[in-house]
């Protein structure tokens, strides 16, 4: 029995490292639009909603200074979604002004994750806004204007190529070799252990 209890060990070892290595992170996170951006028409939303155990997503809208705080679904999906479109958003039929956008991310186990980006302004019928220019000092009549220093930024010079960067795909054959030689050598040592408990 010792023997069997020996191999496994070693293929836990083995397993472990191996679904850490490739376990998924659980995200949910709208990436566009981003908070106080105006919208017009159909708006490609895009983001994260993805992870181990995933089942769902919801993504819904309200309108903001609702009392009533309800949400209306844009898009559903049931496949993970990496950086990629959660849905289309058609905000041509909708009051211009503010609104907010919300993601919720379910998983197997009832674990939920939600991501909110809020003031997101609809304006298919009003113009957009734009920043005011901070407006300058002016002379006043009779006043001579004062002189202003530029200050230039400085030169950067970049630096050379590091000649001990590794690439992507070294550093991927060079972790595949370090988890080969530890199978192997965590294969041998059991394989001794066993002998060694045999004698």
């Amino acid at each position: 029995m010792r023997p069997v209890n020996a191999w496994t060990t070693v293929l836990h070892l083995i397993i472990l490292p191996f679904a850490l290595f490739f376990q998924q992170e659980r995200t949910a996170a709208i990436l566009t639009p981003v908070h106080g951006e105006a919208l017009q028409g159909l708006v490609a939303i895009e983001g994260n909603a993805s992870g181990d155990g995933f089942s769902g997503f919801d993504l819904e809208f309200a309108i903001e200074g609702d009392s009533n705080q309800t949400w209306f679904l844009v898009a559903r999906g049931n496949q993970p979604v990496m950086e990629g479109l959660l849905g289309e958003w058609d905000t041509s039929n909708l009051t211009d002004g503010q609104y907010h956008l919300r993601l919720r991310v379910t998983y197997s186990d009832g674990t939920l994750l939600e991501n909110t980006v809020e003031q997101v302004r609809v304006r298919n019928f009003t113009p957009i806004e734009t920043d005011t220019p901070v407006p300058t000092d002016m002379p006043q009549p009779g006043q001579l204007p004062t002189s202003t220093s530029t200050l230039m930024p400085p030169t950067v010079t970049p630096f050379p190529p590091n000649p001990a960067e590794m690439p992507a795909p070294a550093v991927s054959r060079a972790v595949y070799a370090g988890v080969g030689s530890a199978i192997l050598l965590l294969a041998g040592l059991a394989v001794y252990v066993s002998r060694k408990r045999r004698l």
